[in-house]
């Protein structure tokens, strides 16, 4: 009787120890999912804030058309593994550069039919403050940073908006 006393004691610790194994590594997977989609996040912004100030000069010096400071800007944006999708706004709500040169000088609401909604794009220039959203397909984000000058930031010059995948 004492053997199978040990056998039933060893099983049912073998199932208690995978059994918490596997809890811990599905806790652990969702924890490290959400942490990197932050970092990604945090770092998106910065890497666009750092930026900030030659696009905003740019903006400032000529709206409607680009300079060669803000095209080397933007395209090593759009070479980023992270970046799907790039657009630049100027203060007239027209495309300023996006990688489909078609869609070039058309009005936002146009850019918007052919190309889908971004409602972090329009929060964005709405609150005056860099905006981030998942898509509704949870597999990017829409990054949107509006530009403005002015003591109260009062005056738009323009906005950015990327899409990053959330794929590691």
């Amino acid at each position: 009787m004492k053997p199978k006393l040990t056998v039933m004691w060893l099983i049912w610790f073998v199932a208690a120890c995978a059994y918490s194994y596997a809890i811990a590594g599905f806790y652990f997977q969702h924890l490290f999912k959400a942490t990197f989609d932050k970092r990604l996040q945090e770092d998106m912004v910065k890497l666009v804030q750092t930026y900030k100030p030659g696009l905003a000069k740019g903006l400032q010096k000529k709206p409607e058309v680009m300079t060669m400071d803000e095209l080397d800007i933007i395209d090593s944006l759009a070479k980023d593994k992270m970046v799907t999708q790039v657009a630049y706004f100027n203060k007239f709500g027209k495309v300023r550069w996006h990688r489909q040169a078609s869609l070039i000088g058309l009005e936002i609401k146009d850019y918007e039919k052919s190309m889908g909604r971004s409602e972090a794009l329009w929060e964005a220039l709405n609150t005056k403050t860099s905006k981030i959203r998942g898509t509704p397909d949870q597999q990017y984000y829409d990054i949107a940073v509006p530009f403005y000058t002015g003591a109260a930031n009062k005056d738009l010059l323009g906005a950015l908006w990327l899409q990053v995948t959330k794929k590691y």
